[in-house]
């Protein structure tokens, strides 16, 4: 009984060798000929690694997979065109690529039914064929792409692949979609921009076939992605209504992140989960410097858990120190002294001048029971803005004569004229404002000295592009928003409501090209 039961083992295992052979042999064949279609069609030199991709597959029917998603990937990136690519496909090899990938994913449906890559390559392939040739057929007989790539979103409903591709070709043929399709392809588009690679391919595709209306615009997903991409695309176009408009969007979005991650930071230190929240309330540093934010970053920093600072916040937190330091010598500081001093630790060295404007502002902070402030700190001074600085400081807190003594003592300044006279009690009697200063490309400053609490500043701009200029209104580090100037209409008109101090006026060139001219009040 033992002898027949062994030949039987025997010839099954042979027969499993035999088996196991054929099928390496056929997965080799698989391989050899994938490797040489894409050296047909020259995309072995065009996608890095593709052959030892399609070599690794273990399964021939992925391998011939890799190399249709592959062509595809590759007749939609723009490079593989550019005559300036030693390696770019030849028209030919362009007209041949959709049919060999067609070919390609029904090998691929045949073997398995249920994959949803092969509709999707299928239907691809169909659309880009007739897409590449001006095929009428990609109207007039769209089911015939259009099925495939339904079947790959039911067999996928979850994957992002099917649906990007349905938009990309939707928007292309918009025109020629149904009212009822547009309803259709609008669903299917917004919940595929939530996607920012997606969206980012996409953008400038939407916003060929759109008015790029506040109302078209409320239609997209309230996200930081859609506005930061839409301000690229129209600062590339010089759309700057879409820029004002994206500009804005964005910074609503930032605000309420960081209304967010303050709330998530405090909820995890009332847990007790430590890490977590000096993680969150630190990201806080993230948020551009600005008055409207700095009552949110106070709050976060003054609860942060104690900790090193993330050196990707780096920059950032030396961002803050130099907008505080910067408006220390104007309204005020906008975060308080414990709070520069926490950060300037972490930051360790910053150089003199802004080690001496942080130690005058920690000197002027009020003590308990002691309502003075020690002017010897300036006898280590050796920059003019720490100088003027602690003039400003010991006015604010009300003693002149401490005020006058320092302001006396003080070197001499460039472009601080108005903050000087007024430390030293000789503000003129009339409005004034100063000379634009540029501190960095794009960025002008002015002081202005007002005597009513309410005025108007025009502001002429000459220097404009054809097209116009974003340009956004600083005023004591409160935007006053992002307004469009042109040659037609050359002026800016802002609106202000402070007195009585020395105030900082900034303009910042958000895109395009002009150039501030002479502040008028009235």
């Amino acid at each position: 009984m033992q002898a027949p039961k062994r030949a039987v083992l025997i010839a099954a295992a042979a027969a499993l060798t035999v088996a196991v052979l054929l099928d390496w042999r056929s997965q080799q064949r698989t391989t050899t000929q994938m490797q040489a279609l894409a050296a047909e069609l020259g995309l072995d030199q065009r996608r890095a690694h593709l052959t030892e991709r399609i070599a690794s597959e273990p399964d021939p029917s992925r391998a011939r997979l890799v190399l249709a998603r592959s062509i595809l990937s590759d007749l939609l990136d723009p490079s593989s065109r550019s005559p300036e690519n030693p390696a770019a496909t030849s028209v030919e090899d362009q007209l041949a690529a959709p049919e060999r990938a067609t070919e390609l994913a029904r090998a691929e449906e045949q073997a398995r039914p249920l994959a949803w890559r092969a509709s999707l390559v299928k239907g691809a392939a169909i659309y880009l064929e007739r897409s590449l040739t001006r095929d009428e057929r990609l109207v007039r007989e769209a089911r015939e792409w259009e099925a495939p790539l339904e079947r790959a979103l039911t067999l996928g409903p979850n994957e992002s692949d099917p649906q990007r591709f349905v938009a990309m070709a939707y928007l292309e043929l918009w025109p020629f979609l149904s009212e009822t399709k547009q309803n259709v392809a609008r669903g299917l588009l917004h919940n595929v921009f939530q996607d920012q690679a997606a969206f980012r391919q996409l953008s400038e595709s939407w916003l060929r076939i759109v008015d790029p209306s506040p109302e078209t615009l409320d239609e997209l997903p309230d996200a930081a992605h859609i506005w930061q991409q839409l301000m690229i695309v129209s600062s590339r176009s010089q759309d700057w209504p879409l820029f004002i408009d994206s500009a804005t969007r964005l910074a609503r979005v930032n605000e309420r992140a960081l209304a967010a991650q303050l709330e998530t930071g405090l909820a995890a230190l009332a847990r007790g989960d430590f890490s977590e929240a000096r993680g969150q309330l630190q990201s806080a540093l993230g948020t551009p410097p600005s008055r409207s934010s700095a009552s949110s970053v106070e709050r976060a920093l003054t609860r942060m858990p104690a900790g090193p600072l993330h050196r990707s916040l780096r920059h950032s937190a030396e961002a803050w120190v130099d907008f505080t330091l910067q408006q220390c010598l104007y309204r005020g500081c906008p975060l308080s002294p414990g709070v520069v001093e926490r950060i300037s630790r972490q930051l360790g060295d910053l150089g003199a001048e802004r080690t001496q404007q942080i130690q005058v502002v920690l000197a002027g902070r009020p003590s308990s029971g002691d309502s003075s402030w020690n002017p010897l700190v300036t006898e280590a001074l050796t920059e003019p803005l720490a100088w003027l600085q602690a003039a400003r400081v010991a006015d604010r807190r009300e003693q002149p004569e401490i005020a006058a003594t320092i302001a006396q003592r003080a070197p001499k300044t460039s472009g601080h004229r108005l903050l000087e006279l007024e430390l030293q009690g000789l503000a003129p009697a009339a409005d004034t404002v100063g000379d634009w200063r540029s501190t960095e490309p794009a960025r002008f400053a002015a002081e202005v000295r007002l005597i009513d609490v309410s005025k108007t500043l025009r502001i002429p701009f000459s220097q404009i592009d054809d097209r116009g200029a974003a340009v956004e209104a600083i005023w004591d580090g409160a935007s006053l928003g992002i307004f469009h100037v042109t040659r037609a209409r050359p002026e800016l008109t802002l609106a202000v409501d402070v007195a009585g101090t020395t105030s900082l006026l900034e303009i910042r060139l958000r895109g395009g090209r002009a150039r501030p001219g002479r502040v008028l009040v009235s």
